[in-house]
């Protein structure tokens, strides 16, 4: 009797491993699906992270808890934090 974990498939059996990690990918693409886990901050998310931020009065937390982020995640698609930003124009 076969064991249910563990084993490599026969060749012959139908399973998912068939067509490989890639083919299954790929046709879930194809699907329309794309899988993983959507980013925190939106294109107009960062847009309006970096208007808060050109005024210096604003901390990073404040900007952070407006978007109802942590504040690692606002540096983490901000790189630099505030002075990523000055960086950023030339």
């Amino acid at each position: 009797m076969q064991e249910q974990r563990g084993e490599a498939p026969q060749p012959g059996q139908s399973g998912a491993a068939e067509g490989g990690l890639g083919a299954g990918l790929a046709a879930a693409r194809a699907r329309g699906r794309t899988g993983g886990r959507p980013p925190a901050l939106a294109a107009a998310d960062k847009q309006a992270a970096r208007a808060l931020l050109k005024d210096p009065a604003i901390t990073m937390e404040e900007v952070a808890k407006r978007l109802q982020v942590s504040p690692a995640t606002l540096y983490r698609h901000l790189p630099g934090g505030r002075s990523g930003l000055d960086e950023a124009k030339g």
